[in-house]
């Protein structure tokens, strides 16, 4: 959901010179702006939220500290970053982190995993994978992400 909306702003953006919420404030009442706009800055708040603590976790695998303090200490980092930082670092701190992702690659490579056992553990797909992915993108992204590790489990529980 985030992704579309962020697109869409900015192709608005592109087409009329305006971000989403001064369209909303020029074509439609402050009885739609103002909750649309308190939905998104809910929503945005949690999933900022939830993305910390995922990366405070994660971290916590290397540094033994608290989970909360690890939150603290990456939020910190993250707003010096905004108001300190260039545009410039800003994008070499984002590309070196996606670049990390590769490390995905090498484990699966230094598991050695049984290819057998993994494709008989592999839970077969029950519906198309396109149509899936274009009502998570189009249904709220956020929330369809969040329900595929639990359809997952579920399945694997019935087994």
């Amino acid at each position: 959901m985030m992704f579309a909306v962020v697109y869409l702003s900015a192709k608005l953006g592109q087409v009329s010179g305006r971000g989403l919420f001064q369209a909303i404030r020029d074509y439609y009442s402050r009885w739609t702006l103002y909750p649309t706009l308190v939905g998104v800055l809910i929503g945005n708040t949690v999933e900022a939220g939830a993305d910390l603590g995922g990366m405070a976790a994660a971290l916590n695998l290397f540094v033994p500290l608290p989970v909360p303090w690890l939150c603290l200490l990456i939020a910190a980092i993250v707003v010096a970053l905004q108001i300190y930082g260039s545009y410039v670092l800003i994008r070499n701190v984002f590309r070196w982190l996606a670049l990390v992702l590769l490390a995905y690659v090498g484990a699966a490579v230094f598991a050695q995993p049984n290819l057998m056992e993994t494709v008989r553990g592999t839970p077969p797909l029950r519906e198309p994978v396109l149509p899936g992915l274009f009502a998570t993108i189009e249904g709220g992204g956020h929330f369809g992400s969040s329900l595929a590790p639990q359809k997952a489990t579920d399945y694997m529980s019935k087994k």
